[in-house]
C-alpha cells in the first residue's frame, strides 16, 4: 500500500464540513435576574463528533482576579463562579482539542453578576502524523516542519510545530488539529523536500511511511556593503532554475545566510536589498557538501556621513548642508549631534556636502555621488599660546599686547587694537589661516615684536615673547639653496652670549653696541659657520634681517622630512591612515614630554641644572677625568679580560666539537662536560631549529 502523502502531493483538496464560521464550541444561555450577586458560567462539555458528554474534562477561566478551574462530571457538566470581568476559557481533555488556533481560547465578560447557563463546549478528537526520513533504505536524522495552510477553525498559513527525528529518522506529531497541512523535510547534506496539501481529519493518524531524500548542496555565505564591507541585514536571496523558484531566504543582522540543501546542479542566485543594486549569478553545484558564496552589493542611493575631528574626538553639533548639484536645491539641512549619520533615502546627485562644527573647527565642503560614503575631516582652528616675559627673563605681569594678521594670499598686514594682559600667559583662539606676529609693550615706552610665523588649521603655536633692551637684531636664518628655515646657533663676535633659532629659523639678539658687529651662524649638525660682518644696529632700535647660510646636510634632511610629511598627509586625506593622534602638534610632533617646561619647544629637561644646561656627571664618574672605574675582572696585563676556562687549545681557540648519532643532534666538547641539544630556546642552528646549552648531568 502506498503512503498517504504520495496520493496527496500536487492535488488540491478541501476539507468537507469545515467552514470559517464553524465554532469549535458553542456558548448559549440566558442571563439570570440582576439580583443574583454571583456571576459565572455553567454547561456541558461534549465530543464534537458523537455528541457524547466528556467526563473529567478540565476547563480554566483566567481573568483579572486570577485563574479559576473546574472539571466535568460523568455527565459532562461543569460550573464556574466568577466575579465581574473578562475571562479567557480554555478547555482541555486528553485526546481532544479545539478545532484550530482561532478557537483555542474563547472570551466571556461577566458584568453585574451575569451568569451564562446551558453552555455547550465541543471538543474534537486530535489527529497525528508519523513517518520516517530515509536515504535508500537507511533512516537518517533530520528536521520536520509542519505548516497549516488552513486549520478547521479557519486560521490560515502558520507554522504549527518543528520536530527533530530520532537517530533512525522516525518522527511523530501528536495532538494536532484537523486541516490542510504542508510538511517540509530537511537533513544536513540532502535536498529539502516539500509535501504539500496533506489533509488531516479529526481522530485520524496519518502514516507518511518512508520519505526518501536525495543528496543536495547547502549554499551559505555573507552579503556585504561594497564600500564599508559591513554585513547587509534583510537582504533577499532567491535560488531558482530556469522556470521555478527553488528556495528563498534572507540574511541576518550580520549579513549571513544559509539556504536549505538543493539537489539541482545548476542554479541562479538573485540577491537584492533595499537601497542597493540587485545582482544575479549563475552557479554550478556538485557533490553533497556545503558551498560558500560571498558577494558585495553596491549602494544605489543614500549617503553615509562620517565626520571626524583630527584631534581624535568626534565633532560636537555639526551643521550639515547637502545640495544637489544637478537641481541646485538643498536636500538636507540639519545639525547632527555626532559624527556618523546615514541618509538611506537620499537620491539624485551628485552632491555638495558642507560641514561646520560649533566646536572651534573649520568648515569643509566635499563633493560626492549618491550611494557613496562621505568622509569629512574637520581641523581645529589655529591657536596661539603666548608667554610674556620681562627683559631679565621673569614673567611679565602687566602690560599690553596686540597681534598682526596677514592672509596667505595677501601682503597687507592688519593689527588688532592694544589690549591689556592680566598675567604672563594668554591665548589667541579661533584664528583664520595666515601669517601672524605678536607685539608687547610696557608703559608705552618700549615695544617688542615676535618674528612673523605661519598658522594653518589644526596648529597650536607656543610662543615666548620677551621684552628687550638697547639695540635689537631680529634675524631669520634660511638655507641659501631652497630657502628652508634652519635650526642654528647664533653668536656675536666678542660677545659671550649664544642664542638658538626657533623652529622657524628666527632669533633675537638685544643689548647690542652702537658699533658694527659680526654675526656668526652655524646650522645645527653642520661643521662650518658663516660670518656676516658689518651689522649695524642703532641704539634702542630693532633691525630685521634675513641670513642665508650654506647647509647641505641640513638641506637634504629637510627635503626628506618634507617628502615624508606630504606622503603621510596624502595618506590621511585618502583614508589610508588614521587621523593624527590628539597629542600631535605641528607636523605631527608631540607638544613636549611631560617632564618638560612650558616654554617654546617644551622647555629644558629636568637635568639641565648645571652650567650651560649640561647633564650632571653619573655616579660612577669618580675616576680621573670622570672615567668609568675599572671592572673587577680587569686584573690581567693592560686590564685585559682573563682567558676563559675552555681556552686550552692552541692560541686559546675553542677545542674542536664533535657530533654524536642521536635523533636529536648533539654537539659536545672533548671533555664531555657540556652539550648542545635541540630546543626551542638558545642559539639558532643552520637548519632553523633552536639549541641551548645544558649540563651533561641534567
Amino acid at each position: 500500500m502506498k503512503p498517504a502523502w504520495l496520493l496527496k502531493i500536487g492535488i488540491p483538496v478541501a476539507i468537507l464540513g469545515i467552514g470559517a464560521g464553524t465554532a469549535a464550541y458553542f456558548l448559549s444561555g440566558r442571563e439570570l435576574p440582576i439580583d443574583e450577586s454571583v456571576g459565572g458560567i455553567s454547561g456541558i462539555i461534549v465530543d464534537g463528533i458523537t455528541g457524547k458528554p466528556l467526563e473529567d474534562a478540565h476547563i480554566t477561566a483566567t481573568g483579572p482576579l486570577g485563574s479559576f478551574e473546574a472539571s466535568s462530571t460523568s455527565s459532562g457538566k461543569f460550573s464556574l463562579d466568577l466575579e465581574d470581568g473578562t475571562y479567557e476559557l480554555v478547555p482541555e481533555h486528553e485526546g481532544y482539542a479545539s478545532r484550530g488556533r482561532s478557537e483555542k481560547v474563547r472570551k466571556i465578560t461577566v458584568q453585574d453578576g451575569t451568569r451564562f447557563v446551558n453552555a455547550k463546549i465541543r471538543m474534537w478528537p486530535t489527529a497525528a502524523v508519523t513517518g520516517r526520513i530515509v536515504t535508500g533504505n537507511i533512516g537518517i536524522q533530520g528536521k520536520v516542519t509542519f505548516t497549516y495552510e488552513r486549520d478547521a477553525s479557519g486560521a490560515e498559513s502558520y507554522v504549527y510545530a518543528t520536530l527533530d527525528t530520532d537517530e533512525s529518522g522516525h518522527f511523530q506529531l501528536s495532538d494536532t488539529y484537523a486541516g490542510i497541512m504542508d510538511i517540509s523535510v530537511a537533513a544536513d547534506g540532502f535536498a529539502n523536500l516539500e509535501l504539500r496539501d496533506i489533509m488531516i481529519k479529526n481522530g485520524q493518524t496519518i502514516d507518511l511511511g518512508d520519505i526518501p531524500l536525495r543528496d543536495g548542496v547547502s549554499l551559505f555565505g555573507q552579503i556585504t556593503d561594497s564600500a564599508t564591507h559591513h554585513g547587509i541585514s534583510n537582504a533577499s536571496i532567491v535560488l531558482k532554475n530556469r522556470t521555478d523558484i527553488l528556495e528563498r531566504t534572507t540574511t541576518d543582522s550580520d549579513g549571513n545566510f544559509r539556504a536549505l540543501p538543493l539537489d539541482t546542479k545548476q542554479v541562479i542566485v538573485e540577491i537584492s536589498a533595499d537601497g542597493y543594486h540587485p545582482v544575479r549569478y549563475p552557479l554550478r553545484l556538485s557533490g553533497n557538501t556545503n558551498r560558500e558564496f560571498n558577494t558585495e552589493l553596491r549602494r544605489a542611493w543614500g549617503l553615509r556621513l562620517d565626520i571626524q575631528n583630527q584631534t581624535g574626538r568626534e565633532p560636537l553639533r555639526t551643521h550639515v548642508i547637502i545640495t544637489d548639484v544637478t537641481t541646485n536645491k538643498v536636500v538636507y539641512d540639519e545639525v547632527l549631534k555626532n559624527g556618523k549619520f546615514s541618509l538611506d533615502s537620499l537620491k539624485g546627485g551628485p552632491f555638495l556636502i558642507e560641514a561646520e562644527s560649533a566646536d572651534r573647527l573649520t568648515q569643509v565642503t566635499v563633493r560626492t555621488a549618491s550611494g557613496e560614503d562621505a568622509v569629512i575631516r574637520l581641523k581645529p582652528l589655529p591657536r596661539i599660546l603666548v608667554k610674556a616675559k620681562e627683559s631679565d627673563g621673569s614673567d611679565m605681569l602687566k602690560g599690553e599686547y596686540r597681534y598682526g594678521f596677514r592672509p596667505t594670499n595677501s601682503g597687507d598686514e592688519d593689527f588688532t587694537p592694544w589690549a591689556e594682559i592680566a598675567g604672563p600667559d594668554f591665548e589667541l583662539n579661533d584664528l583664520p589661516e595666515g601669517y601672524y606676529r605678536v607685539e608687547l609693550r610696557k608703559g608705552g615706552t618700549r615695544t617688542v615684536t615676535s618674528p612673523e610665523f605661519a598658522l594653518h588649521n589644526g596648529d597650536v603655536r607656543h610662543l615666548v615673547v620677551q621684552m628687550t633692551e638697547g639695540g635689537v637684531l631680529m634675524g631669520h636664518v634660511v638655507s641659501s639653496v631652497e630657502g628652508y628655515n634652519l635650526h642654528a646657533t647664533v653668536m656675536i663676535e666678542g660677545d659671550s652670549r649664544t642664542v638658538q633659532t626657533d623652529r622657524d629659523g628666527n632669533f633675537v639678539f638685544d643689548k647690542l653696541p652702537t658699533d658694527p658687529v659680526t654675526v656668526l651662524i652655524r646650522p645645527n649638525r653642520e661643521e662650518e659657520e658663516t660670518s656676516f660682518p658689518g651689522i649695524l644696529v642703532k641704539e634702542n632700535e630693532t633691525l630685521e634681517r634675513e641670513f642665508r647660510v650654506n647647509a647641505p646636510n641640513t638641506e637634504q634632511r629637510r627635503k626628506r622630512r618634507e617628502e615624508y610629511r606630504k606622503q603621510v598627509e596624502t595618506a590621511r586625506e585618502n583614508g589610508e591612515l588614521p587621523p593624527a593622534p590628539p597629542w600631535g602638534g605641528e607636523n605631527g610632533r608631540r607638544h613636549g614630554r611631560s617632564h618638560r617646561g612650558n616654554g617654546e619647544n617644551g622647555g629644558p629637561p629636568p637635568w639641565a641644572n648645571g652650567e650651560n644646561g649640561e647633564r650632571p656627571a653619573p655616579p660612577w664618574a669618580n675616576g680621573e677625568n670622570g672615567e668609568r672605574p675599572a671592572p673587577p675582572w680587569a686584573n690581567g696585563e693592560n686590564g685585559e679580560r682573563p682567558a676563559p676556562p675552555w681556552a686550552n687549545g692552541e692560541n686559546g681557540d675553542r677545542p674542536q666539537q664533535t657530533w654524536d648519532g642521536d635523533d636529536s643532534p648533539r654537539r659536545r666538547n672533548r671533555s664531555g662536560d657540556n652539550y648542545y641539544q635541540d630546543s626551542d630556546q638558545g642559539d639558532d642552528s643552520a637548519d632553523g631549529s633552536r639549541r641551548r646549552r645544558r649540563p651533561r648531568n641534567e
